[in-house]
């Protein structure tokens, strides 16, 4: 299996006596969806992420060490629920609508290539995205995200999506809620609005992720005010306080 590297971007190595049974190192760990951190250029060029269906690369497991981001997938290959990942495409374009204006379809974040796309189907991983995590007195503390609308929920919204009526109205809503875990107990929540009536969330938007708090894991679940709506989102860098006892 490929190798994944994760981008530190500050390492602020803090150390300390803890009950004089060893030193703890603090450091600030961005998990990004780059090829120079995930796959190879080639990959992202001549092999996958070529548009449409094949701009997502789907594997259970995407290792971004120590970000694990998980995908309930099918015998076909095709993602289920969970986290993909992309490189300048929406793979969920709604081909029947002029294209909106927003950020994931010209890449992540910060002008990168790549980002992650969530889709909640009707099967997701038990755990969405987890840290490795190499002893138990080790611990993860998030810090932020950044989130954008899928250019399906954005059509959606402003056009409607044939089932449930036309486009958005005041009242209407799709929310993203983060629940965080340590081990089996919730640790915090964080919640979002992806689109508030009219109101969608046109660009990457920062996301402050300290409410979770001490965590193993994450769930990710998207609320919608229509039955029928297209249950997406883009997540790209992702920034955690990591701490290691030794």
């Amino acid at each position: 299996m490929k190798k994944f590297f994760t981008i530190l971007v500050a390492a602020a190595a803090v150390s300390a006596c803890f009950d004089n049974t060893g030193t703890e190192l603090d450091s600030y760990v961005l998990s990004g969806f780059d090829p120079s951190s995930t796959l190879s250029e080639e990959v992202y060029i001549s092999t996958l992420f070529k548009g449409g269906a094949d701009s997502v690369y789907v594997v259970e497991t995407y290792y971004d060490t120590p970000f694990m981001y998980h995908a309930a997938v099918s015998g076909d290959g095709k993602l289920d629920g969970g986290f993909a990942i992309c490189c300048g495409k929406d793979p969920v374009y709604e081909k029947d609508h002029e294209p909106s204006v927003m950020a994931s379809l010209n890449g992540g974040s910060n002008g990168s290539l790549g980002y992650a796309i969530y889709f909640q189907g009707a099967v997701t991983p038990e755990k969405d995205v987890e840290f490795y995590i190499p002893n138990g007195s080790s611990y993860v503390i998030p810090n932020y995200f950044y989130v954008a609308n899928t250019n399906a929920a954005l059509c959606g919204a402003a056009y409607g999506t044939g089932l449930s009526g036309g486009a958005f109205s005041s009242e209407d809503f799709l929310k993203l809620t983060v629940t965080g875990y340590n081990s089996t107990a919730e640790s915090g929540k964080v919640e979002v609005t992806l689109i508030d009536g009219n109101k969608p969330l046109l660009d990457w938007t920062q996301v402050d992720a300290t409410a979770l708090d001490k965590v193993t894991h994450l769930k990710f679940a998207l609320e919608c005010s229509r039955s029928d709506f297209p249950m997406y989102f883009c997540l790209d860098s992702f920034l955690i306080d990591y701490f290691q006892k030794y």
